[in-house]
């Protein structure tokens, strides 16, 4: 997410050391996560509330007295709570399954993560999945209820190509999605407007 508007603050290495440096941090997450979507989990919205209100304290009070790294790191959790807390769905806890998908609300900012300044003049969109398969990551985002699906592969032969293209994945789907949803507009107008 951070990657999109700010690839050499938030690589890839970056955002593994936030995570690798504070494993409580990270097994908090987790837990909101596990508290959200575990379908064995009873009274889970209430437990998911109190717990959520327990993380967001302690990555807003994220200090290590070190303030550039901080801030940075401040950012990736927020990030992180900000995907657990706009996940709407997701096959997390299926028991067989291909890949990981998450359906996330459509008002996510997902191109710029919290603390970056929203540079896109593009409406949300009606609906964004994100998956992760052993053999593959992307998205589909849809501007209308019938939206026009598109793949888009990438062959990445470096370890360098892949966080390339993981860095600009995002804008790319996004803005394709965007551009055919428009084309779809005009189209349905013409046709409607024709005798």
């Amino acid at each position: 997410m951070l990657s999109h508007s700010q690839p050499d603050r938030f690589d890839l290495e970056v955002v593994k050391s936030t995570f690798y440096a504070h494993p409580d941090i990270v097994l908090m997450l987790i837990n909101l996560f596990r508290i959200r979507f575990d379908p064995q989990i009873e009274n889970r919205y209430e437990i998911y509330r109190n717990t959520l209100a327990e993380v967001e304290k302690t990555v807003c009070g994220y200090n290590s007295g070190q303030s550039y790294l901080d801030e940075i790191r401040r950012t990736i959790f927020k990030t992180a709570l900000l995907m657990i807390s706009h996940t709407l769905k997701t096959n997390f806890f299926v028991p067989e399954k291909h890949a990981l998908v998450f359906r996330l609300r459509s008002n996510l900012p997902l191109r710029n993560g919290p603390g970056v300044a929203d540079r896109s003049t593009f409406n949300h969109p009606l609906s964004h999945y994100l998956f992760f398969g052993r053999h593959g990551a992307g998205y589909h985002i849809g501007f209308s209820d019938i939206a026009r699906g598109g793949w888009r592969t990438i062959i990445c032969r470096t370890p360098d190509e892949y966080v390339t293209s993981c860095n600009n994945l995002f804008r790319e789907v996004f803005v394709l999605a965007h551009t055919q949803h428009f084309k779809t507009r005009i189209f349905t107008k013409a046709a409607a407007n024709s005798p």
